[in-house]
């Protein structure tokens, strides 16, 4: 009886851990988050951010930085993906309410630079802690618990004019076959 009993909360306690999974918020060259390379070629270039490997959530706070690792496109601007709200910028730190219970992939917003074609090969954008966060700086992402619970989640980079030595890190499905291919990158 004590074995089925300790059981129970065991199984309990793991499936509360499991639930509470905030993924990662990521940086792709294409809305569908199928690429991570972008090229710095003159015109426009846009960087999309999404949300990936959630279960579901309700609002995201982070910070995109694009100063530090050799970027020299300039930004230009950055849409928030209706009908979800924002405040703060994506360089200084931005935090997104999605307005409902949202499960993952789905973009949260794009970012707009003009690009003049002189990146050198395999600088990075990255998703970096938001430091204006009220208490502790990170990548923040709030549940959909009840009472929901803000949890620390994994940034992601984007490669700027990839070459040989440099690759960025493409999400694996979810599945099975996702898990064995992943182990041999």
């Amino acid at each position: 009886m004590k074995r089925v009993l300790l059981l129970a909360v065991f199984s309990i306690l793991i499936g509360s851990v499991v639930t509470a999974q905030p993924g990662s918020i990521g940086l792709f060259a294409d809305p569908g988050g199928t690429t991570c390379d972008v090229y710095d070629e003159p015109g426009t270039v846009t960087v999309y951010v999404l949300h990936l490997s959630s279960p579901g959530a309700t609002g995201s706070c982070f910070r995109v930085d694009w100063l530090s690792w050799g970027v020299t496109m300039m930004y230009m601007c950055e849409t928030v993906t209706p009908p979800y709200l924002s405040i703060g910028s994506s360089d200084a730190g931005i935090a997104i309410a999605y307005g409902s219970c949202v499960v993952s992939p789905h973009m949260i917003l794009a970012i707009q630079f003009c690009a003049l074609g002189t990146t050198p090969p395999c600088s990075y954008i990255q998703v970096v802690a938001d430091t204006t966060y009220y208490d502790v700086p990170g990548i923040w992402v709030r549940d959909c618990g009840t009472p929901p619970s803000t949890l620390r989640a994994r940034g992601g980079d984007a490669v700027i004019n990839p070459d040989a030595t440099c690759y960025c890190d493409v999400p694996v499905e979810e599945t099975s076959w996702g898990r064995v291919k992943l182990l041999y990158r």
